[in-house]
């Protein structure tokens, strides 16, 4: 007969076990991990990398990890308002809105009515954030001030490097930015406005740009009176639904010396033998 001692899981040092967590989803640790000894209940309990992804999410799950979860736990969210979870913004809310994540260093809120945000955000931490992406699917002109308030202290954050949007309009801070923002990647969604020297001269760490046009609508690359300055920092460069003049393209691309990549998806008159 064999001494040799089956390894289990439960034996496994702190760092392996947390590794493992890692690439597990927050229902499997809960609902599985949790329950099935006390080592593993009170490392569960230790995880502080938890990642919340809420898209398509079942209701019943939806409760179980807002009932279990501690919100110093959290990482990342990623919260959905889909025909298929129509209940989770409420609910999220009112689990909680006497809490706080305070560790949270990247947020996804897609498809939201604007009337959520200022809600959502008041349990959010977000000088923590490095990320942060937000679809409204409903506006609301009553909200129209304050979700320009909060928009623009998160897009003021020195610690964000990633911003990703698609927003009515009137809410892209746009010929407005903060000055000296540290923000990386730039995704603007249902965009009419674009204002690429405003956003270069305010974002100098800025090396991705991608710009995705609102359809059946004018789109306008609004250059800089005479601008001649030239921004090196920024390498790749994308567009979609694009419609404009071939001329507007040109001269923006001479204001771009570093672009290694550039993408263009559009309607306008772009091919010249001529040129």
């Amino acid at each position: 007969m064999s001494n040799h001692l089956v390894p289990s899981l439960a034996t496994f040092p702190t760092e392996i076990i947390y590794r493992i967590f890692d690439n597990l989803n927050a229902e499997t640790i809960l609902s599985s991990f949790r329950c099935t000894c006390r080592r593993l209940k009170s490392l569960v309990h230790n995880y502080d990398r938890f990642i919340l992804n809420f898209v398509r999410i079942s209701k019943v799950n939806f409760e179980l990890i807002c009932r279990l979860i501690n919100p110093e736990q959290v990482i990342k969210l990623i919260l959905s308002h889909e025909e298929k979870t129509l209940f989770q913004i409420d609910l999220f809310i009112s689990h909680f809105e006497n809490k706080y994540f305070n560790r949270i260093r990247s947020l996804s809120l897609l498809g939201i009515d604007e009337r959520h945000l200022k809600f959502i955000l008041k349990c959010i931490n977000i000088n923590s954030l490095n990320s942060f992406s937000l679809v409204i699917e409903k506006s609301d002109e009553r909200y129209k001030k304050s979700t320009a308030t909060l928009l623009s202290s998160i897009v003021s954050q020195k610690n964000l490097r990633r911003l990703e949007f698609e927003i009515p309009p009137r809410l892209i801070p746009s010929p407005t930015w903060p000055v000296q923002s540290m923000i990386q990647y730039l995704r603007i969604g249902g965009c009419t406005h674009f204002y690429p020297c405003t956003i270069l001269q305010c974002l100098p760490m800025l090396k991705t740009i991608s710009v995705s046009f609102r359809r059946s609508e004018n789109h306008y690359i609004v250059l800089a009176d005479a601008s001649t300055t030239k921004f090196t920092q920024l390498n790749s460069l994308s567009f979609e639904n694009l419609s404009t003049k071939i001329e507007i393209l040109e001269s923006l691309l001479l204001l771009i010396p570093s672009l290694n990549h550039f993408k263009l998806i559009g309607n306008g008159n772009f091919l010249d033998g001529n040129r």
